[in-house]
């Protein structure tokens, strides 16, 4: 099985028939630690009943939100109350094949906002017995 960043990594450079989807995992103080991502299309991940279903299905809870590549989609469609202290994820490829990650939080002072976030691991760690 893939950690999400490999699966990310992958999916951007090879292309993926989905560029979306939610990132899930747990936190842990101040930081998110993504366990696995479920590629979903943009329209569906929106919708209040799907993201419950799966929060309610397993074991993770969705800490955010992904989008890969250059899309059209857009992110002012995730400043809602659904997605208040969810991430954004954006992943894109520079002109050198590199990937370039953006992430922000989705907050609410007043009115919604993205601010930057910087402790979001998406690995990972192995268990020592």
């Amino acid at each position: 099985m893939l950690e999400p960043r490999e699966e990310l990594t992958l999916a951007l450079k090879n292309g993926h028939h989905l560029n979306s989807g939610y990132l899930l995992g747990r936190r842990l103080g101040l930081s998110l630690i993504v366990e696995k991502v479920l590629f979903v299309p943009w329209k569906t991940l929106l919708k209040p009943s799907f993201f419950q279903e799966v929060e309610a299905s397993g074991r993770w809870s969705v800490l955010g939100v992904f989008e890969l590549g250059r899309t059209s989609t857009s992110k002012k469609l995730l400043l809602q109350p659904l997605f208040t202290e969810k991430i954004y994820l954006s992943l894109s490829l520079d002109r050198k094949k590199e990937i370039k990650a953006r992430a922000r939080m989705i907050q609410f002072n007043g009115r919604f906002s993205l601010a930057q976030f910087e402790c979001l691991i998406l690995e990972v760690e192995e268990k020592h017995d």
